[in-house]
Parts: structure tokens; sequence; C-alpha cells
């Protein structure tokens, strides 16, 4: 496995991590494709430590950004927003269901949740109620499709704001940083 496969591999366990990838020989397609995956920075040749400090230093100040968890049932969404909220410099992690955004919040530090109103099994409100009481200090948006249908729900979350889809990138992103 090359080092694109296994930066792909890290990432899958820890989507948080910030990489940086050294080779000896630069294959320009391969530097292009790790960086295009996400890779922070490429050194090539005989290492230049400093070069490598550089990019530490740079790879913390840069991925800062809060952690997002965007829990929804539909891939799509969750694909879409991560590319989003990644490119703006937020850390994302996502979840299908309600059971994996409760195991995900409790297992990482998570600053926002997106979370669609029908994430099954529970609601988002459900959902956020129980990552709350894992005594997170995460700021929950809820999502839905279902204005009409999700008001009630919507009622009784006082306080935490609710994105319609289809999602305004936007209002979404203006929402996250007067959140962070």
């Amino acid at each position: 496995m090359g080092g694109v496969g296994i930066y792909k591999k890290i990432k899958e366990v820890r989507p948080d991590a910030v990489l940086v990838m050294m080779t000896a020989s630069a294959v320009e397609d391969l530097v292009q494709g790790a960086l295009v995956e996400g890779v922070h920075g490429i050194v090539c040749r005989s290492v230049d430590i400093q070069r490598v400090v550089a990019l530490v230093i740079e790879s913390q100040s840069s991925s800062r950004g809060a952690v997002v968890l965007v829990a929804d049932h539909d891939p799509g969404t969750r694909v879409i927003l991560k590319d989003v909220l990644v490119k703006t410099g937020y850390r994302v992690v996502t979840a299908p269901s309600s059971k994996e955004a409760i195991v995900l919040a409790s297992d990482r530090a998570c600053d926002i949740l997106l979370i669609d109103l029908r994430l099954p099994p529970m609601n988002s409100l459900e959902t956020y109620l129980a990552i709350e009481d894992l005594n997170l200090e995460a700021v929950a948006v809820m999502m839905t499709a279902h204005r009409l249908a999700m008001a009630n729900l919507v009622e009784q979350a006082p306080g935490n704001p609710c994105l319609y889809k289809p999602l305004d990138m936007d209002e979404l992103l203006s929402l996250i940083e007067g959140i962070w």
C-alpha cells in the first residue's frame, strides 16, 4: 500500500488527523493525488527538517477549526457538508445514524453537531439530549427537509437553530462561524 492509501486508512480511523507526507521519489501524479485527498503538505527528496517543522507548526495553526459532527441518514448530504466544511477549515466526522453519532460524540470532542431531524432510529432532539447527557458542551444545529412536519420538534428545542433543506451553504457557514 502506498502513502496515499495509508493516508486514507488513517483518515478513516482519525478524520481529524493532519498528515504531512515525506517521500524520496516525488511522482507528480501521486503528490497531486495526495494533496487532493487532503494531505497538508509533502516533503520530497532528502528530508529538510526545517521544512518538516514548519509544516507541523502550520498544520497546528490551520487545524484549530471546530470539530463538526454531521449526522444525516442521507450519504449525499454527509459528503457535501463534509466537503464544504473541510474546505472552510473545519474538522468533520460523519454519522449515518443517531447511534453512531452518539458513539462518535463520546469518542471525540465535537464542538458543533449538525443533526438531521429524521435521523434513525431516534430524532435529532433525542440524539442531542443523549449527547448532552455525556456532559459535552457541543452546540446542536438541527436540519430538516420537512419544515411543517417537524415544527413541533423544532419548538421543543428552543435556542437550538434549525436549518431547512435544501441547505443554503452561506447561511450554514455564517451560523457555524457565529457559534465558533
